[in-house]
């Protein structure tokens, strides 16, 4: 049977501003439910593209593909699992992404995704648009939102988003 993508939905998504043992972290935590068969003729693409660079490998305001440059991350470990252990057929499951920017800057932060689950020549997506204005020390009064662009969208080409 050939692989076939059936859904790739942003389904939850929330705030968050809390402490960890890096600092402050503010952003938003979302879930992205991915709904396919035979996964292992599938890929993910997980492209971002921010003003705020925040790992090694991402430059500035230029799409990157983070499932490329960090396959192991903790985010995509249940693209892994699901990857090593289910048998042809169709699968669900689910990959949450935590916020990841630490509250030490004033400077606005836009961030952007354009997740794609492909087979063949063919994906979903699902693009979204972040934007953060941090203030170092306060205990509330960010600008935090995020903007839901395109959910559960069926397209075709390659390469890194063009928007």
């Amino acid at each position: 049977m050939p692989a076939i993508v059936h859904e790739v939905r942003l389904t939850s998504w929330h705030p968050v501003d809390k402490m960890t043992r890096h600092g402050r972290t503010v952003g938003h935590e979302f879930t992205i439910e991915i709904d396919l068969e035979d996964i292992r003729d599938c890929t993910l693409e997980w492209w971002e593209k921010t003003n705020v660079p925040y790992c090694e490998g991402m430059d500035a305001n230029t799409w990157t593909d983070m499932f490329a440059l960090q396959p192991t991350s903790e985010v995509f470990a249940p693209w892994a699992f699901q990857q090593r252990h289910v048998r042809l057929g169709r699968t669900q499951f689910a990959i949450i992404d935590p916020p990841g920017i630490i509250a030490d800057t004033t400077r606005a932060r836009d961030l952007f995704f354009d997740i794609r689950v492909r087979a063949a020549h063919t994906y979903h997506r699902v693009r979204t648009h972040q934007r953060l204005i941090l203030t170092p020390g306060a205990q509330r009064g960010e600008i935090i939102e995020l903007l839901v662009l395109e959910n559960d969208v069926p397209s075709t080409g390659n390469g890194p988003p063009t928007w």
